[in-house]
């Protein structure tokens, strides 16, 4: 046979492999939607129905969400604190609870971090910055665990660091001094801790600053051990 002759042959017989190799093309069946589902559309529509159910008539339901928002961590966390703002009283509660458990082992590393004794080293108050002979006089800043204390004596002020959400940019902090609550941001940098605080349940700062009006109070230290 002649080159010409078996070429064409040749050729269809390959066409014809390929093409029952290959087999026909599948539509997916209209109940199976397994490659077409939305992952991230149908993780936050699993997410929300959850939420809704921290809220239900029913115990074993609410126990139910709880237990699963848990073990989705920390990518449930944003929805948590939406869910913290909730009218329904169960709702906000059990948020609170999962932010506080989610977030336990942040807030001990940041913990971790915060403990040593400081100096202040800068100070502003208002939009009134404190002089160097001034800040000599301050005293030295203990913290262990979660509780604080100023002087090296441990007689002057005390508190507690009741809250620290990591999650935040810039992380967020809550004291309690004497009854006294403030709140604010703070920023850890080697050895130069500082923080961005206003008295009582107000509006955090949103930058390190302390302009005057705002009712801020800027406070660099440095770790002295």
């Amino acid at each position: 046979m002649h080159q010409e002759s078996w070429l064409p042959v040749v050729v269809v017989f390959l066409l014809a492999t390929a093409s029952s190799s290959i087999g026909p093309q599948k539509s997916p069946a209209v109940g199976d939607l397994t490659e077409l589902t939305d992952e991230p559309v149908y993780r936050e529509k699993e997410m929300k129905r959850l939420i809704d159910e921290l809220g239900s008539e029913r115990f074993e339901e609410r126990e139910r969400a709880t237990k699963e928002l848990s073990k989705l961590g920390k990518s449930a966390l944003p929805n948590l604190k939406e869910a913290a703002k909730s009218r329904d009283p169960e709702v906000r509660q059990r948020a609170l609870l999962l932010i506080q458990r989610i977030s336990a082992a942040d807030m001990e590393k940041e913990l971790a971090r915060l403990r040593g004794t400081w100096r202040v080293v800068s100070l502003v108050r208002d939009g009134v910055e404190s002089t160097a002979a001034e800040l000599k006089q301050w005293p030295l800043l203990t913290i262990k665990g979660s509780d604080f204390y100023w002087g090296e004596t441990g007689q002057g002020p005390s508190g507690t660091i009741i809250s620290i959400d990591p999650t935040k940019n810039p992380k967020t902090i809550e004291y309690n001094s004497g009854g006294a609550i403030y709140l604010g941001i703070f920023e850890i940098d080697g050895d130069t801790f500082k923080d961005c605080l206003i008295t009582g349940y107000k509006d955090l700062p949103k930058e390190f600053t302390a302009k005057q009006g705002s009712g801020h109070q800027l406070m660099i230290h440095k770790r002295v051990m």
